[in-house]
């Protein structure tokens, strides 16, 4: 009698988990807001595609594609890696951040960050440029959370963000680089820690810069541009301190091109194949060559 008993519980334990694992196979089945993004991956000078199928509801991630397999052995292997979008649904991917900092900054040793450019305008009317990044709490720009702006009538006025140069250490044939005696200063923000009030919380923002002509109003113009800039790039890192894994963009300065990215939440799943907990807890951004 009491192996009967015992040879019940054991099969209605079976069938409870057998209806459960039904069950969730059924949901998984059911799932009908699946999208789809096809992207590639320019890694070394290899390009990979891969498609990104992301549910909403479930948080469900899946990758798919002729190059899913590698894809996923390297956004799984390094720790440090950076994915930086160069359009809509293409990344480089740097196997660390020393290695994207020596490429950013590969044109900028020995340089100085206070180059004049050469103002076109009259004696009393001048172009001013601005670049302007805003920060949101919630995808398509809702909820303001910071602002910050840079022009060239204030530019020699902002702080300035010294960067090491990084090589790699010999031919180890390792993914480990080393510093060197070369630094690099150039203007931007750098946040290492984005604070309790902030963080994990932006979900999505916008870079653009405008240009106009003022009236200098007979005060001295400083007479500086942005030309003597390409680029504005901004990175988003995972961890403090610059940690983990990071998403940037890499912004030509031209009034005719900016970044609007609605939803920070898919650029990370679509880079690496997950969603970094929702995580972005430092940021930097600055102008380069």
């Amino acid at each position: 009698m009491k192996t009967f008993k015992i040879s019940t519980i054991i099969i209605a334990v079976i069938a409870i988990f057998s209806s459960c694992k039904k069950e969730n196979i059924t949901k998984q089945r059911d799932v009908k807001d699946f999208t789809s993004t096809n992207m590639k991956m320019n890694y070394y000078g290899k390009i990979l595609e891969y498609t990104i199928k992301y549910s909403p509801s479930t948080n469900q991630v899946k990758v798919e594609g002729k190059d899913a397999g590698q894809f996923n052995e390297i956004t799984k292997k390094y720790k440090n890696p950076v994915a930086l979008y160069t359009s809509e649904n293409e990344i480089t991917f740097y196997n660390t951040t020393d290695e994207y900092y020596a490429y950013v900054f590969r044109n900028m040793i020995n340089k100085t960050n206070a180059r004049v450019g050469n103002d076109q305008t009259s004696n009393s009317v001048h172009n001013q440029q601005t670049v302007t990044t805003t920060l949101f709490e919630h995808i398509n720009y809702s909820s303001l959370l910071r602002t910050s702006s840079f022009d060239n009538w204030n530019l020699g006025t902002y702080f300035s963000q010294s960067f090491t140069v990084y090589q790699k250490c010999g031919n180890d044939n390792t993914d480990n680089w080393c510093p060197t005696n070369y630094t690099v200063s150039t203007k931007g923000v750098k946040e290492t820690w984005i604070s309790d009030r902030d963080n994990d919380k932006y979900s999505s923002f916008k870079v653009i810069d405008q240009s106009s002509l003022i009236d200098d109003g007979g005060y001295s113009f400083p007479n500086e541009s942005f030309n003597q800039y390409n680029f504005m790039q901004i990175v988003f890192f995972q961890d403090a301190n610059y940690g983990g894994k990071a998403i940037g963009w890499n912004k030509p300065i031209n009034s005719a091109i900016k970044i609007e990215v609605s939803d920070l939440r898919t650029k990370k799943i679509n880079a690496f194949g997950n969603t970094w907990n929702d995580r972005i807890s430092s940021f930097y951004q600055f102008f380069s060559i």
